[in-house]
């Protein structure tokens, strides 16, 4: 699962850094930090300067909001469909 350069990460949440399931996720963070691949834009949010691949939508979603997430429900298309959805459609075709 491929976060895209320019994605806008949410902020960091101190009660959240500890967090067992989150842990990896902001050491990611401060890794990309240190390596000069996160930028922070007008509005004071961190933008990444290159894609970031990820086993798992959850992976990605956490990643990205800073807090523990269900990828397949949270990532939605513009219309509002959800990862979820669309792999059930998906996989309906197939069958």
């Amino acid at each position: 699962y491929k976060v895209l350069k320019g994605s806008k990460l949410k902020e960091d949440r101190e009660e959240n850094r500890d967090t067992s399931s989150l842990r990896l996720h902001y050491h990611r963070r401060d890794t990309l930090r240190d390596k000069g691949l996160l930028e922070e834009n007008e509005e004071g949010h961190e933008i990444l300067k290159e894609d970031q691949i990820f086993q798992s939508p959850s992976g990605a979603s956490s990643f990205i909001l800073g807090q523990t997430s269900n990828g397949r429900t949270d990532w939605k298309t513009k219309e509002g469909k959800t990862l979820k959805k669309i792999e059930e459609l998906l996989s309906e075709k197939k069958t």
